[in-house]
């Protein structure tokens, strides 16, 4: 089931070590949660969409924080009991997945013990990925240099040195 706001909700039956795949639509990283009484994510698998890695962020109880990059088509094994939610981001934007290809980014997960999974599968804000507002002005502002300038705005001009001006 899709919310509203984009989050993905799962109610299926799990058993212990078992994979179940998880596909939504496209996104540059995912936040995977476990439901209320949920077993723990023991494990993850991530597809491989090419020659790049995945950031793996665990959820320390206040915040994200980055604990491993993980290569695609990898087996991840969480320590201890397993974890009840983490972040993976860096699926690039230029893979342009297909939101309305089923299997465009399978993510395997094994649980800790056998349940039943309730959990989320939630891609992050969007608005992460748009430029800040200096760096657009900084832009602009080359950019009506350049074609101030005629293109050839950033064009060094040497001049002649002494020794050269004399030689003449």
């Amino acid at each position: 089931m899709v919310d509203t706001d984009g989050r993905f909700s799962f109610d299926l039956a799990v058993r212990r070590g078992t994979p179940v795949r998880l596909d939504p639509t496209v996104a540059t990283g995912y936040d995977y949660r476990i439901g209320e009484g949920d077993p723990l994510f023991a494990s993850v698998t991530l597809p491989d969409l090419g020659a790049f890695g995945y950031a793996l962020y665990p959820w320390d109880g206040v915040q994200w924080v980055f604990d491993t990059e993980l290569a695609a088509s990898t087996t991840f094994d969480f320590d201890g009991p397993g974890v009840d939610r983490f972040r993976i981001a860096g699926i690039p934007p230029g893979e342009l997945l297909d939101p309305t290809d089923p299997t465009a980014f399978v993510t395997r997960v094994t649980f800790a013990s056998d349940g039943r999974f309730t959990g989320t599968m939630t891609p992050p804000v969007a608005s992460a990925q748009v430029p800040e507002p200096a760096v657009a002005a900084l832009f602009g502002i080359g950019l009506v240099g350049w074609i101030a300038g005629g293109g050839r705005a950033f064009r060094l001009r040497r001049r002649p040195s002494a020794a050269s001006r004399t030689a003449r």
